[in-house]
Formats: C-alpha cells, structure tokens, sequence
C-alpha cells in the first residue's frame, strides 16, 4: 500500500485548523501550523505534498506565505481557504499567478474540498512518475521550475461585452468549468471563456470556447457567486484545449 501523502494546514484560528484535521486525517498525513512562519519552517524540516492556506493572518499573510513556498518548492501545491475573499491580500488573479491550485470560502464545502485536494494530490503523483509529452506535442507542466497554475482564466466575456475580472477555476472538464466570480451571470446567458494553460517551462497558450451558464448563486460569502458554463462541442471548436483539459481528466 501506499503511503500516505502529508497535508499542512495553516491557520492562525484554531478552529478552522480543528474542522480540517478531522476531515483530512483519516485520509492524509496532518501537519498544522498557526502563521506562515511555522509553516516555512515545517516545510523545511519534512516533505509536505500540499498546503490548505488562510489568507488573512497576522505577521505574514497567505499571499506572502503562497510566494514563500513556491519560492522554496514550486512541487508544493497549496490550496487557498479563506472566509475573507481576496481583497488586499492579494487579487485572485494574483493568487493564480502566484501558483495557487485552488480557492474554497470557509465555510467550505466538504465533499467537493476532499475531492479537490484528492485530484490535485493525485495528479501531482502522476507527473511526477511520468515524464512523457502531452498528446499533440504538449509539455509536461507543474514540474518543479514552473511557478504558473495549471490552467487558469484568462478572460470570461458575455458576448458583446467587456471582459469579467478576479476569476478563478473551481473545477473544469470537457463539459464544462465552474468558477468563483464576484460578478454574478445568468443562467441561459453564452460568454466567451479564454483559458490559459502551459505549453512548456517557457510558453503558455490562451484558447477560446463558448459556453452557456447553466447555473450560478451566492456563496456564503456574500460577495462571490459560483457559476457553472457548459461547453457542448468542445472537441469540434477547439482540438487543442479539448485535448488538454481531457488530459487533466485522466
């Protein structure tokens, strides 16, 4: 049997620290750190695979941690968990840009957290046991020199209209994309999608598709809605994406 990946929570409040130690620790190894500082120095000390990050902390905010460990490891990948949104501690777009591997909002939704942290743990496993290129010429990304995220939104526009901003990816497949927006959509409603995702350690690529917005609604938050954008003929508009993000899925 395998064994079993290592997750560091950091958080200054010890509840949230509490909740997400019962949920990972029947299914990782837990670390749990109360500032950025503890958490730097853990990662020093022993091999962590993935970090679940509040934002807003006293001394060194997450941003400044998220910058810190990829700095360290780009192999780590940390996934943001905040009650506060973005705001000053770092613009989402930032956030990805920083390496970020996904963004929850406390409360967070179990299911869909343990499922992420799952996928993103397994797909790190699986690049690193695999070197080979991705179909159609594709590079292996996330290796241990690229600081980008794996894919990220570009831009998202209703068509005709000017773009959305501080966009990022909950989940994609070849059906579709969910993403936490602070603008809401309506459902019914088409938008042009551009996704950026790497090509290689030095290039990245941006690509297009239309899709419609099948559902949206407020999160607890109060200021970011999740939305959900169907594509219905990926394969037929946009080979290259469709290849990709199908290689995500695998």
């Amino acid at each position: 049997m395998n064994a079993k990946s290592t997750v560091l929570i950091v958080d200054d409040e010890s509840g949230p620290r509490e909740s997400l130690k019962m949920l990972l620790k029947p299914l990782y190894r837990v670390e749990e750190a109360d500032g950025g500082r503890r958490a730097l120095q853990i990662i020093r000390e022993r091999k962590i695979d993935l970090v679940t990050l509040d934002l807003r902390m006293p001394e060194m905010d997450g941003a400044t941690v998220l910058k810190s460990i990829k700095e360290y490891d780009p192999g780590i990948d940390v996934m943001i968990i905040t009650g506060y949104g973005s705001g000053a501690h770092g613009s989402a777009g930032e956030l990805l840009k920083l390496g970020a591997s996904g963004y929850h909002t406390k409360p967070f939704d179990p299911p869909r957290l343990i499922t992420e942290i799952a996928r993103t743990i397994d797909h790190r496993k699986k690049s690193d046991r695999s070197k080979a290129p991705f179909p159609g010429g594709f590079g292996q990304s996330r290796t241990k020199s690229l600081r980008l995220p794996l894919i990220s939104i570009y831009s998202l526009t209703r068509l005709r209209m000017h773009p959305a901003t501080d966009i990022l990816i909950q989940d994609i497949c070849q059906h579709g994309v969910g993403i936490h927006s602070p603008e809401m959509f309506q459902v019914g409603e088409f938008v042009r999608v551009e996704l950026t995702f790497a090509v290689n350690l030095q290039e990245t690529l941006t690509e297009a598709i239309v899709g419609e917005v099948t559902s949206t609604h407020l999160l607890q938050n109060g200021t970011t809605y999740t939305t959900r954008i169907r594509f219905d003929h990926l394969a037929l508009e946009n080979p290259r994406l469709f290849t990709y993000i199908k290689r995500l899925e695998e």
